[in-house]
């Protein structure tokens, strides 16, 4: 029982840290400025990234199972803090201590990810590539959401292009279909349609290409809103070639703004408090005391348990 209570506490904590690490990752701290006709609005920047990035720490070392929230924080370490070692350090860690994740294929790829990202090391990342696609042979493809179509898209586009670059093209080509016919550098576009023609896959390529467009369509369309913290973690990648955009009438950016000014006036603080709850000396000592409880509790099982 006190181990049960101790997980769930963790996991507790965890979430808990995590929510002000979307938020505040997502919106930062809110400035209020006054127009000369009276009008407020409200602008957002990340003014405590260090805060961010320690509550992610924070977060992932209390449940360091949550596939999700590990690949994201070693992503922004690599990326954004350029500190490869600590994300090695987070996914590493994550593979061999927590071998039944179920999404374990994204651990190897965000690692082939940053090697092709940051180093052009396309051989090590081939390598993390291969056995993110193993890995990813173990789900269902039924079961996949949005961010795992996004991230096979975007590890197959990264994986052809190095096996591309090996010169591998039978390899790069395995790749290319898994990432539905993704489109890279032009040299790399060329040479799979060409193979994607001899192998009689052409027909299958335009309707591949079809369904990406139709999801990219929603990831990006202004109406669906773009989420993005994922995708922000991974922005540097050549999806250039994403250019379908519908038009929109007035009357749709007109719904649409006011969507989203209630979407982001929902988490400003002087709007909607309860987003943002300060830890008060109260709250505070309140945690203590539960904190002291349970240790007092743990104490006395241990000792009864050794007299006994």
């Amino acid at each position: 029982m006190i181990h049960l209570a101790q997980k769930e506490l963790q996991t507790f904590f965890s979430s808990w840290f995590w929510k002000k690490v979307d938020l505040y990752g997502h919106f930062g701290n809110w400035r209020k400025q006054v127009e000369e006709d009276g009008q407020i609005k409200y602008f957002s920047t990340i003014e405590r990234q260090k805060d961010v990035e320690a509550m992610g720490d924070l977060s992932i070392s209390l449940d360091p199972s949550f596939t999700e929230r590990v690949v994201l924080v070693a992503s922004e370490a690599a990326l954004k803090q350029n500190d490869i070692e600590k994300a090695r350090k987070i996914l590493f860690q994550s593979i061999v201590y927590y071998p039944n994740q179920v999404k374990r294929y994204r651990l190897f790829g965000e690692l082939g990810h940053i090697y092709f990202v940051k180093f052009k090391d396309y051989e090590r990342a081939i390598r993390y590539f291969k056995q993110s696609v193993l890995e990813l042979k173990k789900l269902d493809p039924k079961s996949y959401n949005s961010e795992d179509t996004f991230h096979i898209r975007l590890y197959g586009l990264e994986a052809g292009l190095s096996a591309f670059h090996l010169k591998d093209h039978d390899l790069a080509y395995q790749f290319y279909k898994l990432s539905g016919y993704e489109s890279g550098t032009e040299e790399y576009n060329q040479r799979m349609e060409q193979t994607a023609m001899l192998f009689g896959d052409f027909q299958s390529m335009r309707k591949q290409r079809e369904i990406s467009k139709k999801h990219k369509q929603k990831e990006k369309n202004f109406i669906e809103g773009h989420e993005g913290h994922d995708h922000a973690s991974h922005e540097g990648h050549d999806h250039d070639h994403v250019k379908e955009k519908q038009e929109a009438t007035p009357e749709q950016i007109a719904s649409y703004n006011l969507k989203m000014k209630a979407r982001f006036l929902s988490v400003v603080p002087e709007v909607n408090e309860k987003v943002f709850q300060a830890i008060s000396f109260k709250s505070a000592n309140s945690m203590l005391f539960m904190i002291i409880i349970f240790m007092f509790f743990f104490s006395f099982y241990k000792q009864r348990h050794k007299f006994q």
